[in-house]
């Protein structure tokens, strides 16, 4: 006769088997579900961003002019703020 039962050591085997396959099962499908969440899947490919076109410069206003007294009687001054 046996004097310890097989039993005493499987049932305790198993609990911890099913335990791990149980975790990595619910680990595993709580990881996809964060993945799809953040990154959800695109059945449309993106478009190509286009770069836009420059942006013409525009001319500095000029700071100083020179006036000839002789030729002008009167000057206009436009403020533009």
């Amino acid at each position: 006769m046996n004097a310890i039962p097989s039993s005493l050591f499987l049932g305790p085997l198993c609990l911890i088997g099913f335990f791990l396959v149980s975790l990595i099962l619910v680990a595993g499908i709580k990881l996809l579900y964060l993945y799809f969440k953040r990154e959800p899947i695109k059945f449309i490919p993106k478009k190509s961003r286009k770069t836009p076109a420059p942006k013409p410069q525009q001319v500095k206003a000029v700071k100083s002019i020179e006036i000839n007294p002789d030729e002008v009687d009167k000057i206009y001054v436009k403020k533009v703020s």
